[in-house]
């Protein structure tokens, strides 16, 4: 998955700016974007409170962004991956593409982060009902 989005650098590069002009108003404390299972529910979604964990881990307050959301650091680290491949010349970014893409096939991270992820979302989600 993650080897997919190095490779596409129009899609890696429109990701980075999306995200990149979000962390920016939410720095900003301009709130231009609104989460919709939090509108529809009232309840968290499992993702609420990255963008404020990736500002705290980007300002070096590694203990307040565990507090916001323990997944932090692997999205941005997965972020800034797709980030620099998408700046990367094409025989460059390829390759960073298949490394990361063997990576995930042999070991499986991907889907083991997405998936704890889920289930964290949903024992938080329990806890507070």
């Amino acid at each position: 998955m993650l080897g997919q989005l190095i490779a596409d650098r129009s899609f890696g590069l429109a990701l980075c700016v999306f995200i990149g002009l979000h962390l920016v108003c939410t720095a900003a404390g301009l709130a231009v974007y609104q989460c919709p299972f939090h509108l529809l529910t009232g309840l968290d979604c499992p993702g609420c409170g990255m963008s404020r964990a990736v500002l705290c881990l980007l300002r070096g307050d590694w203990s307040a962004s565990v507090q916001w959301h323990p997944f932090a650091s692997f999205f941005l680290a997965a972020g800034g991956l797709v980030c620099v491949g998408s700046v990367l010349p094409r025989r460059l970014r390829l390759s960073l593409a298949e490394r990361v893409a063997t990576f995930e096939r042999r070991t499986g991270a991907t889907w083991i982060v997405l998936i704890t992820f889920v289930l964290f979302g949903l024992v938080r989600l329990a806890a507070r009902l």
